[in-house]
């Protein structure tokens, strides 16, 4: 595997990534009960943030396999409580609520990322990239909150 061709598709791949916060995010506030492709946009977002949650979470999981104890941090606690927070509150909480949980667990999950940073364990411009994309997805999930509350 070419690691430089890897690394070169990282920030597209993860902008990628946040584009459906974005369209269910604008499917909201234009007021659409339900949006080609998509159906619903709230749910849509809400299974969504989800998913990447607990892709996020996974990858911590994964990357407590490679560094154990040299993160500073229990990174099979932190994962593991990420997912079932996110699954709570899907479960549990009204999609603009929902969204709210999201901004905050995908905040968790990026401060976690920010000390495996701090412990050299990620690399600076992983660690950059990864809070912009955060910063976009928190900002969309905060369209996506404001305009279920409605």
């Amino acid at each position: 595997m070419n690691l430089s061709r890897t690394r070169s598709l990282r920030p597209a791949l993860t902008y990628l990534g946040a584009a459906p916060f974005l369209i269910c995010a604008l499917c909201l506030a234009l007021g659409l009960e339900r949006a080609p492709l998509i159906g619903e946009p709230a749910q849509a977002a809400a299974s969504y943030g989800l998913t990447i949650a607990s892709f996020l979470a996974g990858a911590h999981w994964g990357q407590h396999m490679w560094v154990g104890a040299r993160s500073g941090i229990d990174l099979r606690l932190s994962s593991v409580g990420a997912a079932l927070a996110a699954w709570g509150g899907y479960l549990w909480l009204s999609p603009a609520w929902f969204f709210v949980a999201l901004i905050a667990v995908f905040g968790a999950l990026l401060f976690v990322d920010a000390l495996l940073r701090r412990a050299d364990l990620i690399d600076e411009g992983y660690f950059r990239l990864r809070g912009r994309v955060t910063a976009i997805v928190a900002a969309a999930l905060a369209v996506s909150a404001a305009a279920s509350s409605g």
